[in-house]
């Protein structure tokens, strides 16, 4: 009975402590980088622009952020930029690898 307790209480202090690790400031999001995998010709936002516009949330966890929400956000506010994904860096930061998106035909509208 008492290595019961014993067990118990282990798995406890345990799961206790994962959760804490989880919540601790080393894993908190405190940078966001951008690797261009092609030119950037048509891209004419700044590194800042973009990063802003994927409404990161700074100083969440980065193991349990959802980053298909900051890829959607990134994509319809630049028209021109493909996100190929998101990688995270621990303990601390994400790196999100992106690409110009290639021109497939155009349509002349009212000369332009």
């Amino acid at each position: 009975m008492k290595k019961k307790w014993i067990i118990a209480i282990s798995v406890t202090v345990a799961i206790v402590g994962l959760v804490l690790l989880l919540a601790f400031t080393v894993f908190s999001l405190k940078s966001i980088t951008l690797d261009f995998r092609t030119s950037t010709q048509y891209i004419t936002a700044t590194n800042e622009e973009i990063i802003k516009s994927g409404k990161f949330k700074m100083g969440g966890s980065v193991l349990i952020h959802g980053k298909n929400k900051y890829i959607k956000n990134l994509e319809n506010y630049n028209p021109y930029i493909k996100v190929i994904n998101i990688e995270t860096v621990f303990p601390s930061s994400f790196v999100v690898h992106l690409a110009e998106r290639q021109e497939v035909y155009a349509i002349e509208f009212e000369g332009g």
